[in-house]
This record gives C-alpha cells, structure tokens and sequence, in this order.
C-alpha cells in the first residue's frame, strides 16, 4: 500500500484537549473502540442524552457538511424531536436543507468549490492536489475560512494562522514538506514509495522489522480488538431484524432490503436540487426482481409504501433479473426540494431511514442496519 499524505481522518488538536474534558465525550465510557483514536462522540449516546439528559444537558449544535434528517441519520422522526429540543443551532451550508429549515436559528452560507481554496489528497490520501479558487463567493466564506474563524475566538493558541492557507501549509508540512502555494504548483504529488519496508524496520515506529501491529506479524487473531474487550477472532452474527433471529417478523415482512446503493449524480443527500444530476434519477426507485413485482401486484413506475416494522418510505418501482427475489434495494438521501419547506421537502415520506433505530448500533458504536432489514411493499 503506497503511504498516505495526510492521516486526516483522527483530525488535528487532540493535545489542547484537558484529560477532564476528554472524558466528557459523550459514549467514550460506553464503547471501549472510542478510546483508539475515534475522535467524535457516539451518535446514539447523542441521541440519548437529548432525551434524558445525561451525562449532562446538551443545550446547542453546530451542523456543517450534513444533512442529518435527509441522509444517513437512522430514525429521522425521532431525530427531528430530539434536535428541536436545542436552545440555539448554527448551520453551515450551500442550500437550504430540510435540515437546515427545520433546526438552524442562524444560517452561514458555504462556499462552493470554485469560490474557495482547499486541499484534495484523493482516495486513500496517496495524491496530493489543490482546489484552486477561481471566483468571488461575494458573502460566502468556505467551510475551513469559518472554522479558523471561529476556533480563533475559542482559542487563538490552537488556531495561531492568519488565513486558510497558512493553515493547509502547516498541516503540508509534515508529511510533504510542500507548502499550500507548492502543493498548487507542482499537483499531483506523490510521496516515495518503498516495497518491503517491513524487512527492514520502516514500516514500524520503534524501528523493529515487522508489520505496524503488537506482534510485528500479520494478526488474524487481533489483540487490539482483545483489549478493547471484544472478540478478537472474525465472527458471523445474525443481523436483526433477518429471518433467521426473528422469524415471526420475517412472516410479517417476507423481503429483505438493502438501503445502501450509490447512484450516478448523488452522495448521500447531495444534487437533487442540480436539474441536469436530478434528470438522471428523478425519483426513487426500489428495485426488485420481476417475479417479485408480479407476486405483489405491482410493475414498474408504480409508487408503492415500504413498510418495515418501525416505519415506511415511499418509492417508484424498477425491476431487474439481477436481484434475488427476495431482496429488494433502495437508495438513501432523497428529498424532493421542489415540494418546498412546509414537507421538508418531501423528508416524511421519502426518508428510507424510517425503517432503522438508532439502537441498530453495533457493538462497538458504529454503524447501523442499513443493509439487512426486513419489509414488506404495497401499492400508494
């Protein structure tokens, strides 16, 4: 694997951070996982403790790059309760989402690509790019411009940089020893590459031949997942709700439905206001096998409800012999902007996350059943 430019996902900081603080990060005392690195709190603690109030009253939020009752969030009706529940919200963002016209007291328009700087390390941060701005983005400030503005308030020590590209050199540094304006010039960047470090001690910190884990060796049995205090051996657990741990649901709701396919034109709740993306799939789509349309009386171009057992979301059906019929798929992160913000834009009866909890966690606090629930489909 070439080596990567930029470990971004951890973010930067961390040692400004008091230990006392730390140990507020809501759900680090209820996943052992959070104490590797994870930085962000647990979604569902979050949830939780909108509700109850404990550890402690969360009373604001700040809501940058998503689109939490349109995309991925799970039960977005129970999402929306606990949001409202906030004394202040600040957004940031390039449209007026349904998140944003349901929670957002105060709106800071985001500027989009053209209007902005930035940097692009590509998929598996192995290249190193630059987003060069090519126009005004008049009151627009980009997604980092707000940041370093508002981190200089809370804490000028942690943000000490005059402007967004003497922050991006800063982070260059380490890993290129480019700075932002060189990182434009001499894109795409590649750090060497070296075959076989670990014969010969670089793939390690402490210099020892071997592979960057405990051991040294290739771990199939995974002491880190032993200290976390979970099974450190691949295991196979029955998903639920699926027909094998819960079939007197699977009798109620014989399909099993996969929530999680990417389209041509969207990511996640993204472009369905952009007219030449919306074109390439205007509506929603479930797919299922034709045999399976014929045994529920419906073809396609039909809306029909998808019903699981905590929800339902409407859809326009496709069929296509590639699908088991038993399985039928739907894509996330629909909204219908054209029905305007009395609707949410459509969020009630399109948002396929109705059919999943937030309890649908797995045990370490990440993720959720998006791919293995259980449904039935009917006609609208």
């Amino acid at each position: 694997r070439p080596p990567e430019m930029l470990m971004y996902m951890g973010g930067w900081g961390m040692e400004f951070l008091p230990p006392e603080q730390e140990e507020k990060r809501i759900g680090i005392n209820d996943y052992s996982f959070y104490r590797t690195g994870v930085v962000n709190a647990a979604s569902r603690k979050i949830m939780e403790a909108l509700e109850t109030g404990k550890p402690y009253p969360i009373k604001a939020a700040w809501i940058q790059t998503t689109d939490l009752i349109t995309g991925t969030a799970p039960d977005p009706l129970r999402t929306k309760r606990n949001m409202e529940t906030l004394d202040f919200v600040v957004g940031v963002d390039l449209f007026m989402t349904a998140t944003m016209m349901a929670f957002a007291d105060v709106l800071l328009p985001a500027a989009a690509y053209p209007e902005r700087n930035g940097i692009r390390v590509g998929d598996g941060c192995q290249r190193g790019e630059t987003i060069n701005k090519a126009v005004d983005g008049g009151e627009c400030k980009a997604d980092m411009e707000i940041l370093l503005d508002l981190g200089k308030r809370f804490n000028p020590e942690a943000w000490p940089w005059d402007t967004v590209e003497d922050m991006y050199s800063h982070i260059l540094k380490g890993a290129t020893g480019l700075s932002f304006e060189e990182l434009q010039q001499d894109a795409p960047v590649y750090l060497p590459y070296e075959y076989y470090k670990y014969k010969t001690g670089k793939l390690r910190s402490d210099g020892n031949v071997g592979f960057n884990t405990r051991t040294g060796r290739v771990e199939l049995y995974s002491l880190w997942y032993e200290s976390l205090g979970l099974d450190p051996l691949p295991q196979f657990s029955e998903p639920t709700p699926s027909p094998y741990a819960t079939p007197e649901l699977y009798e109620e709701y014989p399909l099993i439905i996969i929530t999680g396919p990417r389209m041509w034109g969207y990511f996640h709740s993204e472009n369905r206001r952009q007219e030449h993306l919306r074109a390439i799939q205007p509506e929603p789509t479930i797919e299922m096998h034709p045999d399976t349309a014929m045994k529920y009386g419906v073809s396609d171009g039909e809306w029909v409800w998808v019903e699981g057992h905590r929800g339902r979301a409407k859809r326009v059906v496709a069929t296509t012999p590639t699908l088991d019929p038993r399985v039928v798929s739907t894509s996330h992160g629909w909204s219908h902007p054209e029905e305007g913000a009395e609707t949410l834009f459509g969020m009630e009866d399109l948002n396929i996350n109705k059919l999943i909890a937030w309890e649908d966690m797995s045990k370490i606090g990440v993720g959720a059943n998006y791919k293995t629930m259980l449904c039935k489909i009917y006609k609208v």
